[in-house]
């Protein structure tokens, strides 16, 4: 999708009114992005970076992204 970019914004913390806004090239790297950040913050980790998200290409890299979001040791110290 060529065009304006596409946001995602979610809350910094839960309870605060501070959000965070990450711009994505696409709606579905915005909703992948959003839904690892969530998964982390469920699982008591640090929010994703976003560039990885705006670089994808493919649904397996996004696969591949949630998998680690979701998994504490897969992607760490390897």
């Amino acid at each position: 999708m060529v065009g304006r970019p596409l946001s995602a914004p979610l809350p910094e913390a839960p309870g605060p009114t501070k959000r965070i806004n990450e711009c994505f090239p696409s709606l579905e790297a915005a909703e992948q992005w959003r839904a690892a950040a969530l998964a982390a913050r469920e699982a008591g980790l640090p929010l994703p970076e976003a560039e990885p998200y705006r670089a994808l290409s493919s649904g397996r890299a996004v696969d591949h992204l949630l998998n680690i979001a979701g998994n504490t040791n897969e992607g760490r110290n390897n």
